[in-house]
């Protein structure tokens, strides 16, 4: 049986990006709950669509690859592994390295 991820590779970049108390947070804890609530909606938002166009547009074939099989199609990275052709520590890297470009491309977007 597969293992059912719960999380998407949105959440996991977000969670990487939230880790450090930003000026948004600054903002937020100005606001009201209602007005809070709209503005994280709101940003949220704006970061998975970003982290979208990240995704086409900053990844190569085999990145998108993994990370599409892995994300979308729910495959563990054993199954990755043996479908490509592999090792699964090859998958395992890949994806490591997939998520941190992307973290890394986030960020300096936000730095900006």
């Amino acid at each position: 049986m597969k293992y059912a991820r719960k999380r998407t590779l949105a959440h996991g970049v977000l969670d990487m990006l939230s880790a450090d108390k930003t000026a948004q947070d600054e903002v937020f804890d100005k606001l009201s709950d209602e007005e809070e609530y709209d503005a994280y909606y709101q940003v949220t938002r704006f970061k998975i669509r970003l982290l979208h166009e990240l995704l086409q547009n900053s990844l190569t074939k085999r990145q998108k690859c993994y990370i599409m099989l892995y994300y979308r199609d729910r495959l563990t990275m054993e199954e990755i592994a043996l479908k490509m052709g592999v090792n699964r520590s090859t998958v395992s890297r890949t994806l490591k390295a997939s998520r941190m470009k992307l973290y890394r491309l986030v960020r300096d977007s936000f730095l900006d």
